[in-house]
């Protein structure tokens, strides 16, 4: 390789790699800082959905629990209970009709005695509510958990059920109808216990909310009673309300994956990151309310999770998306870059060439200074010698010596001409092994 190429790719190399790694390190850095605010931006974020729900699901028990409060208090109701005239149910029903129908959020409306057994019952019917009255057409409901959970309240508790499906008859009705219950103890006017007034709400209303709250830029979301089973999911639909079938039993969060169960169950909120990407869960106390006016166990030990997932191909959408502009700049960034280091270096190069040619040519010149001074001092040295023989002695012979001496001198400065002007061409001098 010449001289002049290899001292060029030398400096551009020198100046040229520095650029580029200092080039990838600040991508790099800007990658990184993208990303962990991308996952900041992606907690905040889930964390303000989790809190919007929160404030919804308070809003909805108020309500709920406020319309309890208020039907269970209508006259006809109160006449009914001191009375037990049947007029009273018929005028009930017809004003209950109308609540369902204007509110739109209650399934049924019901009051159960004592013995759990149905005494009238409002049904929704699909928008066209009807007055249930007939005996035949009741239902016993001592069997169910929440009239035994409900009848066992002190006077001016109030009661919310799990969440779960609707049963009739035992068998769990079909579509499946989710539903919360609200209840409280119905007293006389002897403060005699005649049973629970018990509002069943329509628990569509409160899935539609969480999957327009939470199903958007997740790539999963799940709603999970507190043993784990689906209440909601975006990607399991089939394992929703598992715990009330026989053969579903063992589809629930935990069995998919439960690495992330144990950390879910074991705090009431966080996050935390895996190979598949970003979980951020809450835990929530559906039953937790001012209205509800003694605490209990029943109260306590109810929560659900919401627990949310991003990919980390999606939680990383808008940081890769960065890093491939960034990415492109700095190729184009690095070319423009090589191309002037390229030019820059060719200048360079071609300075760094001849300040050597000059300081070899400067070598050179002392070494035939150093020559001449040398042998044309010993030339001069033997022609003096030999003229002050011939001075003393007279002899001829001296003066050959001196014309000798003399041309060998003149020679010899020619020599050192040759080679000066050889040096000063530029061509490369040979080595030759005179031994």
């Amino acid at each position: 390789m010449q001289p002049f190429k290899k001292e060029k790719i030398k400096i551009f190399a020198f100046i040229f790699i520095p650029i580029v790694l200092v080039n990838f390190l600040v991508i790099g850095l800007i990658y990184y800082f993208s990303v962990v605010s991308e996952k900041s931006a992606v907690i905040e974020k889930e964390s303000i959905k989790t809190e919007s729900l929160f404030s919804y699901l308070e809003d909805e028990k108020e309500n709920l629990l406020q319309d309890l409060l208020i039907y269970q208090t209508h006259e006809a109701f109160l006449n009914y209970i001191e009375n037990r005239k049947k007029e009273d149910l018929i005028k009930l029903g017809e004003e209950f009709e109308d609540y369902l129908k204007i509110r739109g959020k209650y399934d049924q409306v019901r009051f159960i005695n004592n013995d759990g057994q149905e005494i009238f019952r409002v049904n929704y019917n699909k928008g066209n509510p009807i007055t249930i009255l007939d005996e035949k057409d009741l239902q016993y409901k001592g069997d169910r958990y929440y009239f035994k959970e409900a009848i066992t309240l002190d006077e001016g508790e109030l009661y919310i059920s799990s969440f779960d499906l609707n049963v009739e008859n035992g068998e769990i009705e079909q579509p499946v109808k989710p539903v919360i219950r609200v209840a409280n103890l119905i007293f006389n006017s002897k403060r005699e216990k005649m049973g629970i007034f018990i509002l069943n709400y329509f628990g569509k209303n409160l899935l539609d909310e969480i999957q327009v709250r939470f199903f958007a830029n997740v790539d999963d979301m799940s709603l999970l009673n507190k043993d784990g089973y689906f209440l909601k999911s975006k990607i399991y639909p089939y394992y929703e309300w598992a715990f009330m079938y026989d053969n579903k039993k063992d589809l629930t969060f935990q069995s998919i994956h439960p690495e992330v169960w144990e950390k879910v169950k074991s705090l009431e909120k966080g996050y935390f990151e895996n190979k598949d990407g970003l979980y951020t869960f809450s835990k929530i106390y559906p039953r937790q309310t001012d209205l509800l006016y003694k605490e209990n166990g029943v109260v306590d030990d109810y929560y659900w999770f919401v627990v949310s997932f991003i990919s980390r191909n999606s939680m990383l959408t808008g940081s890769v998306s960065l890093l491939k502009n960034i990415f492109y700049i700095s190729i184009l960034f690095v070319i423009l870059s090589g191309v002037i280091i390229w030019f820059l270096a060719e200048e360079r190069a071609k300075k760094r060439i001849a300040e050597k040619k000059i300081s070899q040519l400067n070598n050179v010149l002392k070494i035939i200074n150093k020559i001449l001074r040398h042998d044309i001092l010993n030339k001069i040295v033997g022609v003096r010698e030999a003229l002050d023989a011939f001075l003393k002695r007279g002899d001829k012979e001296y003066i050959d010596l001196i014309h000798q001496s003399v041309e060998s001198g003149i020679r010899l400065i020619s020599d050192m001409k040759d080679l000066e002007q050889l040096t000063v061409s530029g061509e490369e001098l040979k080595k030759y092994d005179l031994r």
